[in-house]
């Protein structure tokens, strides 16, 4: 789940766990229904100044 917080007058943080133990990637959104995604990583990209992905120590 998302984690938000404020910390500039136009600046958001969002933080996010992930389950997966692959990185989040750019690669072909599912446009039929397959329900396999590919969109999320993209707009977060389109939105974003910036985007790090950092690996827990659990490897996470």
């Amino acid at each position: 789940m998302p984690v938000m917080a404020a910390e500039a007058a136009d600046t958001v943080t969002a933080t996010l766990k992930m389950l997966s133990q692959q990185a989040p990637h750019m690669r072909a959104p599912d446009l039929y229904g397959g329900g396999t995604g590919g969109f999320g990583w993209p707009r977060v990209n389109r939105l974003a100044r910036t985007t790090a992905v950092t690996r827990l120590a659990s490897g996470a």
